[in-house]
């Protein structure tokens, strides 16, 4: 039997996260991928060797086809001189006019369809055995052809690029040949053509240029002078001057109604006599920038007075603003006082002003009355200073257009004079020098072969890998263990077993496959305890996963740890576990869900708190009585003698069984096997989740060396796995594997049979 020291806990990340996802309410029903790197590197996991050698060879391969695709292309140069300067009649030499424009006109000359053709004609590009010339020969002549002009020199770079050196020697040759030849039949200059193009300039800007100043003259007539800037100024100061007497105005609205509302509730003799300047300047706009000026001024006059002295021309200046503004202030306070009381004087028939009157409501319109006309005089005056102002830069605009039209006129002019003192001895001097004898300067101008290898190579490199990842694409099947632990979110992995050989020799082996084991038992009984759950389903999506053997290695697992376990096979189809452990019994599950009871069906086995419920001679058209109220009641039975109850069901996909079993079990055990399709997975995470099933985790099964050292590569071996000491299993037989290991590999040799 084992004892509880050989259960050696696992201190990995898995055990962490399989804690807290335990039973969950509503487990994951379809896997979730990894994404980015993660998802390349699941692709490729396992072909990476593959994929480093065909990339290599490909690679390779590719560089070199790459390579050899292409040719270098020569490109021969050739100068052409175009003389900055030229003799004059009547003097020394004197710069050609436009001579950048005289420049690039002969560069598109040379480039013209025209000039190429008449290239292709001469015999030493004939000599070359070339076809006769054709649209496309032009065109491909004038792609080859490069002329440009040397930055800053008078000099003109005439090259042909093609991948046969004489080629690209003829062609500038031939392009050289054929502009010297073009120059000796026309005028090098250009002269007539440019005199031609400057008449017709300065017929057409007299033209334009007679246009603008009628235009001028129409809007000189409309607003009667040719300068309205003047008047434009002194509508604008008018339009400032009414603006003020409008807010005055309506500043004076307010006094009036202020001062009438004041009269009406004070008796004459409780009206002030007198306000003070800045009660005033509350309630009067002039009042209001008087003061402002008179504080403005009073901090001038004593900046001045420390700084100049008291007698200087500026501070006396300064203070005579003052003692003006304090006047004014004085004057305004008076009229406003004359209001505000009621004292406004009110003329008689001698033309002496009345005795002061109270204030009556039609003062009040009065002031409204004024404040409108203001407004009316200024919004008028607004509108004519800008009609007045638009008219005055319209005249702007046209004169400043007139003036330009003259200065373009005028270089016209110049134009056409200095072309009509050149034309006479323009065809005495030669102004251009080609420089094409001999071989010309060749160099390789484009070479890809380098570019095309990279890119080749690159391509060549890319595609094995492609078809690695295409092949990761097709092949659904999950490969490795971490697969599980990461594709099923919400599905934590509780453990993996290894892929044991049929004939287990190795006591390493089987010590670490026990071991597994106990890392699962383990986690379940810690999460079993936390959440009040020991009842077990385990199942697969399919037949052949091993979950049988995971049921007995559980059972003796649980057993060896003192828990009083009690082994139900649920697989009325395979019956695998009974098979197991050899237990012929004619009544077994279904009567004791017939009879609802359980102990009188229940064996005992030869391992220590181990008992099983066989199905008996139940068979797989039984299956169909099976219910979930049933189980229900026979695991309820189950629960009151026994510590840990472990039910092995047949494949969720396939059996009838399965589903009530996880209903009615406290969470369900998925077994997935290395080399399982992930769309069964699917589907079965997909039925348990439809059908209400609580998930405690899954069991990858038949690991690979590397799943397992990944798992378990810092932790301890159990004792004796290292140097193969034999200890007592359960049975008492002096064996180096205990019952645990030897169940393990017992779903290997069942692997490819019917059973799971």
């Amino acid at each position: 039997m084992m004892n509880d020291d050989d259960i050696l806990l696992l201190p990995s990340n898995e055990t962490s996260r399989t804690s807290l996802a335990y039973g969950a309410a509503h487990p994951v029903v379809t896997t979730a991928r990894p994404e980015g790197l993660r998802r390349l590197h699941q692709l490729l996991r396992g072909r990476y060797a593959w994929a480093v050698i065909l990339g290599l060879l490909c690679g390779g391969t590719g560089a070199v086809i790459g390579y050899r695709s292409q040719q270098p292309e020569f490109r021969a140069r050739a100068q052409v001189i175009f003389h900055m300067n030229m003799p004059s009649v009547t003097g020394p030499e004197t710069v050609i006019p436009a001579y950048s424009y005289f420049v690039n006109s002969q560069i598109q000359i040379m480039t013209s369809p025209e000039l190429v053709e008449r290239a292709l004609e001469l015999p030493q590009w004939k000599a070359l055995g070339r076809p006769p010339v054709t649209d496309r020969d032009v065109e491909n002549f004038a792609n080859n052809l490069d002329v440009e002009q040397s930055p800053g020199s008078e000099i003109v770079v005439v090259s042909f690029t093609d991948p046969d050196e004489a080629v690209a020697q003829a062609g500038t040759k031939a392009i050289c040949t054929a502009y010297q030849s073009y120059l000796d039949d026309s005028d090098p200059l250009g002269f007539q053509a440019r005199a031609k193009y400057w008449d017709n300039q300065v017929r057409d800007l007299s033209n334009e240029l007679a246009d603008e100043k009628l235009k001028l003259a129409s809007l000189i007539k409309q607003s009667g002078t040719g300068d309205l800037g003047p008047l434009v100024q002194a509508n604008l100061m008018e339009a400032d001057r009414l603006r003020h007497l409008s807010d005055a105005a309506n500043y004076q609205v307010e006094a009036v109604q202020q001062a009438y509302n004041a009269q009406q509730s004070q008796s004459p003799a409780s009206r002030p006599s007198r306000l003070s300047d800045t009660e005033i300047g509350t309630m009067d706009h002039m009042m209001s920038v008087l003061l402002d000026r008179q504080a403005s001024q009073t901090v001038e006059l004593q900046d001045l007075t420390q700084t100049a002295g008291p007698n200087n021309p500026q501070t006396l200046a300064a203070r005579a603003r003052l003692e003006a503004t304090a006047t004014d202030i004085r004057a305004e306070a008076d009229q406003f006082m004359a209001n505000y009381t009621g004292l406004a004087p009110a003329p008689t028939e001698s033309g002496q002003n009345a005795p002061p009157r109270p204030l009556i409501a039609a003062d009040i319109e009065q002031a409204k009355h004024n404040a409108e006309i203001f407004k009316s005089q200024y919004d008028q005056q607004v509108s004519y200073a800008n009609n007045l102002s638009a008219q005055n830069q319209a005249i702007i605009e046209q004169r400043n257009l007139i003036d330009g039209t003259t200065g373009k006129l005028n270089d016209a002019k110049h134009y056409v004079e200095d072309l009509k003192t050149k034309m006479d001895t323009s065809g005495q001097y030669n102004l251009v020098d080609v420089l094409s004898k001999g071989n010309l300067l060749t160099q390789i101008a484009n070479d890809k072969r380098n570019t095309m290898s990279l890119v080749g190579g690159m391509i060549g490199a890319a595609f094995p890998i492609a078809l690695l990842l295409m092949l990761g694409l097709i092949d659904s099947r999950f490969r490795y263990s971490d697969e599980a632990n990461g594709d099923l979110a919400g599905a934590p992995l509780l453990g993996i077993l290894p892929n044991l050989p049929d004939l287990l020799t190795d006591p390493g082996q089987a010590a670490i496959a026990a071991h597994c084991v106990h890392q699962i038992r383990t986690l379940l009984q810690i999460n079993g305890s936390t959440f009040g759950r020991n009842v077990f389903a385990i199942t697969s999506a399919s037949a052949g996963d091993g979950k049988t053997s995971l049921t007995l290695a559980l059972g003796l697992s649980f057993a060896a740890s003192g828990s009083r376990t009690l082994l139900i096979d649920g697989d009325l189809v395979g019956a695998g576990l009974t098979a197991r452990l050899n237990v012929h019994s004619p009544q077994g599950v279904l009567e004791a869900m017939a009879n609802r009871k359980v102990l009188e069906y229940v064996h005992t086995t030869d391992v220590t708190d181990l008992s099983i419920l066989p199905v008996g001679e139940a068979l797989g058209g039984y299956t169909g009585t099976v219910s979930p109220g049933a189980i229900r009641r026979l695991v309820d039975g189950a629960r009151a003698h026994f510590d840990t109850i472990l039910i092995d069901t047949g494949p969720v996909l396939g059996s009838i069984e399965a589903s009530p079993v996880a209903v009615a079990a406290d969470a369900t055990i998925l077994c997935i096997s290395r080399g399982q399709q992930r769309p069964l997975v699917d589907k079965a995470m997909a039925l348990l989740a439809s059908i209400g099933a609580k998930m405690a985790g899954v069991v990858f099964n038949r690991a690979q060396a590397q799943d397992f050292e990944q798992s378990i590569s810092r932790m301890p071996l159990p004792p004796g796995a290292s140097n193969g000491r034999k200890k007592q299993n359960g049975d008492g037989a002096g064996s180096p594997f205990g019952p645990v290991a030897k169940a393990v590999a017992s779903s290997v040799k069942n692997g490819g049979g019917a059973n799971p």
